[in-house]
C-alpha cells in the first residue's frame, strides 16, 4: 500500500484517500495495524489524507488520536440506523444512545471534524416507531452529510427472506422523509463555516481573476461530497489556497480566494 501510495503522489495525486469494506479492521501480521499505516503514508507527504468507510464499533481511542494526527478532520461512518431492534436484525451492534456517544467521543479527539453516514429504510420488521426513533436520532448527531437508501431486497440473501417485509411504496416514503431530516439537520454544519478562512484544493482552476474555480474543502470528500466554488484569483489544479466561505449552497460551499 505504501508503493501504491508514493506512486500516485509522484504521478502528482495531492490527496490519498484510504477506504476499505471496514477500513477500521485495516491491519498487516507482523507490521501493525492503521495508525502505524496512518503516520507512514502521511510521512510521504501528502497535502490530505483521508479515511473512508469506518465501521462504528471499529472506532477507538487509538485510531481516533490517529485521525486527529495524520488526516483530515473528516470521519465516514456507515450507521443505517438508530434502532436497536432494527440494528440488530441487521446483525449490527449499537444503538441511537450509542452512536450519539461515538459522536460526542469523535468530535472531543478530532475538532470540527465533519461526519458522513448512511442510513436505510424499510428493512424487514421496520416500524413506524423505529422511524420515529431515526429522525429524532439524526435531528439530534449533528452530521455535515449523510445519505440515505431504502431497502432493496437482493434474492439469495439472509434479509431477502425475513419475515415482516416492508412495502416498497412505503420504504420509498420513508426513504424521502429521512432524506428531508437529513438535509434540514446537515444545514447548520454548512452555515457555520459561513465567514471562516479555510484551505481549499483546487481541481479545476481558472486562468480568469473574475473566473469560478472548482475544489473542495477538507471535510469535502471526492465525488460523494459538495464542492467549495472560489472566486476572486487565479488559479491552478493541484493548488491548495486559503479561501474565505461566504455562502453555504447545501453540501456545497461559495468562497473567495484570500490573496
Amino acid at each position: 500500500m505504501l508503493r501504491e501510495a508514493r506512486a500516485a503522489l509522484e504521478g502528482g495525486a495531492r490527496e490519498l484517500v484510504l477506504v476499505g469494506q471496514d477500513t477500521s479492521r485495516w491491519a498487516w501480521p507482523e507490521w501493525g495495524g492503521l495508525p502505524r499505516l496512518l503516520a507512514e503514508v502521511k510521512a510521504l507527504g501528502p497535502a490530505w489524507l483521508r479515511l473512508l468507510y469506518l465501521q462504528p464499533d471499529g472506532i477507538d481511542a487509538a485510531l481516533l488520536e490517529a485521525l486527529a494526527t495524520s488526516a483530515v478532520p473528516y470521519v465516514d461512518v456507515p450507521l443505517q440506523h438508530a434502532s436497536l431492534s432494527v440494528l440488530r436484525r441487521m446483525g449490527r451492534a449499537g444503538d441511537g444512545e450509542a452512536y450519539l456517544r461515538l459522536l460526542e467521543r469523535i468530535r472531543r479527539a478530532v475538532p470540527g471534524a465533519a461526519v458522513r453516514s448512511t442510513f436505510l429504510t424499510g428493512f424487514p420488521g421496520e416500524t413506524e416507531d423505529d422511524v420515529d426513533e431515526l429522525l429524532d436520532f439524526i435531528a439530534a448527531a449533528g452530521l455535515a452529510v449523510a445519505g440515505v437508501f431504502a431497502f432493496d431486497a437482493q434474492e439469495g440473501t439472509r434479509a431477502a427472506s425475513l419475515p415482516a417485509q416492508v412495502p416498497e411504496k412505503v420504504r420509498l416514503e420513508r426513504a424521502a422523509r429521512v432524506g428531508a431530516a437529513i438535509d434540514a439537520s446537515t444545514a447548520s454544519f454548512w452555515s457555520e463555516l459561513v465567514g471562516r478562512e479555510l484551505d481549499v484544493l483546487v481541481e479545476r482552476g481558472t486562468s480568469r481573476p473574475e473566473g469560478e474555480s472548482i475544489g473542495r474543502l477538507a471535510v469535502q470528500a471526492p465525488d460523494v461530497d459538495g464542492r467549495a466554488l472560489v472566486s476572486g484569483a487565479r488559479l491552478r489544479r493541484g493548488e491548495l489556497v486559503r479561501a474565505r466561505v461566504v455562502a453555504a449552497l447545501g453540501y456545497d460551499v461559495a468562497a473567495t480566494a484570500a490573496r
